[in-house]
């Protein structure tokens, strides 16, 4: 298991929360399972350091919580009117 590379343009700061978000990918047996995550910091953190600690983050909620993820779809979904 092992985090996929965070490109820095998927991070985004929100100045209301001071919080740098993203949507991390983990490779696993299963195959990429997507975390939504968020590390509280000041705008004043490097863009290297807060993917670090956004991928921190996303193995953390696998390991604890490991159904709660997003995993790309492998048929389209039909929805009934």
């Amino acid at each position: 298991m092992k985090t996929n590379h965070l490109p820095t343009d998927e991070i985004r700061y929100d100045a209301a929360d001071q919080t740098f978000n993203a949507v991390v990918s983990i490779s696993t047996e299963f195959g990429d399972l997507r975390y939504a995550c968020s590390v509280a910091a000041p705008l004043t953190m490097s863009i290297s350091q807060a993917s670090a600690a956004l991928r921190r983050e996303a193995l953390r909620r696998h390991c604890q919580a490991p159904e709660l993820y997003s995993a790309p779809a492998t048929a389209p979904l039909s929805i009934a009117a």
